[in-house]
């Protein structure tokens, strides 16, 4: 994942000042994609949360409620990472089962041209692809 992140450093540079724009109209339109799909990010009835921290890296953090990443949306993120958004990424933080740590790793990043993903959310994944043939 290092790779992938560090090949997309020279485009998230040369934005410049505009990153820092570009990045919030991202975490709207992330948003706006997800919202409809498992509802609000805020409130009492949040399954989702959207890390606001800025590191400038080009990488939006999204943590889900444990068996609440909508795995069919895969595709809806990473067709938002155009343009603009090409060099970012979307890292999606995405426990099964609860007080799941960090190190335990279930979770993918999304690119514009490549998933980065742990075997958990790739079994995922299949078993979501199976269930729907």
């Amino acid at each position: 994942m290092k790779q992938a992140i560090s090949s997309r450093q020279a485009a998230i540079d040369a934005q410049g000042d505009a990153h820092h724009e570009i990045d919030l109209r991202l975490v709207t339109r992330i948003g706006q994609a997800l919202t409809p799909l498992i509802g609000p990010s805020e409130g009492k009835g949040a399954v989702w949360f959207q890390s606001m921290d800025w590191y400038g890296d080009g990488i939006r953090h999204l943590e889900f409620q444990p068996n609440r990443f909508p795995v069919h949306s895969i595709p809806k993120l990473q067709a938002l990472l155009q343009d603009e958004y090409s060099p970012f990424g979307i890292l999606c933080w995405t426990p099964f089962e609860p007080n799941v740590r960090a190190e335990q790793e279930q979770g993918l990043v999304i690119f514009s041209d490549t998933l980065v993903m742990t075997a958990r959310v790739a079994s995922q994944m299949t078993e979501h692809r199976k269930s729907r043939s």
